[in-house]
């Protein structure tokens, strides 16, 4: 609703992808409404600060020396969503059109119950699921990131997001099944990016770890398992004493030491092989 369009009610498509969406900038106005309206456990100046810090301004009109902390991206389905034809019926068109201009109202522009209804139809969205998506622009503004979601959130649930909420539209909750799912991407790309700024030490005892916990999760002590975790934690403790891979700092030494701990009380205390590994860390 409110977009210019041939047959007066408008609908938002993405330019690229011709999908139903909702605007960045009108995820980023929803929560900025939210944040001004709701956010009574702030202070006056908490929470100037954080309009100013979120969004770049403390006032809408405010002229921005500066970009806020978030970009807000359109938020777009999860999967293809189904499209259905509502309908509104308006009885006094006239009167919504021209009464406040029309002093000297004739009678089709008064408010009044002798008017039939003229039916107007419009496309909307049918039970939908959308993605949104919220990116801080400098690393350390990740630790608010979790307030700004939840921001989002209770506006989407409270406030609700178009010019039709009075009719029901809009309003949305967590799709919980969805968000595990996604943290679940989170998580995983997060180590892979936490892998880029390791050095080539902690990326073999990475690696050797995460090897171990694999083994951990079959629950089995054979002597295949600890084998296979002995030969690879050798590998690593044969570097340490030959300095192979580059300079292994005390604190690399320490990691090592701590997982060699892990694999002898994994594969028994009383292991010498391992023992004899460990040897040189002491």
């Amino acid at each position: 609703m409110g977009n210019s369009h041939p047959v007066e009610n408008g609908f938002s498509w993405h330019p690229t992808l011709g999908v139903p969406y909702i605007a960045g900038s009108a995820v980023k106005g929803l929560v900025r409404a939210w944040v001004e309206l709701n956010e009574d456990k702030l202070l006056d100046d908490d929470k100037a600060a954080r309009l100013k810090s979120w969004f770049g301004t403390e006032k809408k009109d405010d002229v921005a020396e500066q970009a806020g902390d978030f970009i807000f991206f359109d938020a777009i389905p999860a999967q293809r969503p189904s499209l259905i034809a509502d309908i509104m019926t308006p009885h006094m068109g006239k009167w919504y059109s021209d009464g406040d201009e029309n002093r000297d109202l004739k009678p089709e522009a008064l408010p009044a119950d002798w008017h039939e209804p003229i039916p107007v139809t419009f496309l909307a969205v049918k039970q939908a699921q959308f993605i949104f998506s919220i990116t801080p622009r400098k690393v350390q503004q990740q630790t608010q990131l979790t307030e700004v979601f939840k921001a989002l959130e209770q506006a989407l649930e409270w406030l609700g997001a178009g010019a039709k909420t009075g009719a029901g539209y809009g309003y949305m909750t967590q799709d919980d099944s969805f968000s595990k799912e996604m943290d679940e991407v989170l998580t995983k790309y997060n180590a892979e990016l936490a892998k880029q700024t390791m050095s080539i030490q902690q990326q073999a005892i990475s690696k050797v770890r995460e090897d171990f916990t694999e083994k951990q999760k079959l629950k089995n002590h054979n002597e295949r398992v600890g084998g296979s975790l002995y030969n690879s934690f050798n590998a690593l403790v044969k570097d340490v004493k030959g300095d192979v891979d580059g300079v292994w700092s005390d604190q690399d030494k320490k990691d090592l030491r701590e997982l060699g701990d892990e694999l002898l009380r994994f594969v028994g205390t009383n292991n010498k092989k391992i023992k004899e590994v460990l040897a040189p860390l002491d």
